[in-house]
């Protein structure tokens, strides 16, 4: 279970990505969250995963997402700050 101060904005995501290098192969988890502060893996994907992710590299990052429309043409605006 992941948690944290959540954001004010209703437009606001956490990333949350894990790696793994084992031998030549890399496992690779990359979860996408409503920032509301708390963000459990479900059961049935940590089942999957068994051991395979109790040592990994995490890297968490807070994304903002907006879009602006003029006529046919949408702009789409990221924002996103992350750390390790």
């Amino acid at each position: 279970t992941f948690t944290w101060v959540p954001s004010a904005l209703n437009n606001s995501y956490l990333r949350i990505t894990a790696e793994k290098l084992i031998g030549s192969e890399r496992f690779h988890l990359d979860c996408m969250a409503i920032d509301d502060g708390e963000f459990q893996i479900p059961g049935s994907v940590q089942t999957q995963l068994g051991d395979l992710f109790k040592d990994y590299e995490i890297d968490i990052s807070r994304n903002v997402y907006s879009t602006h429309t003029n006529g046919d043409a949408i702009l789409f605006i990221f924002h996103s700050v992350g750390s390790k």
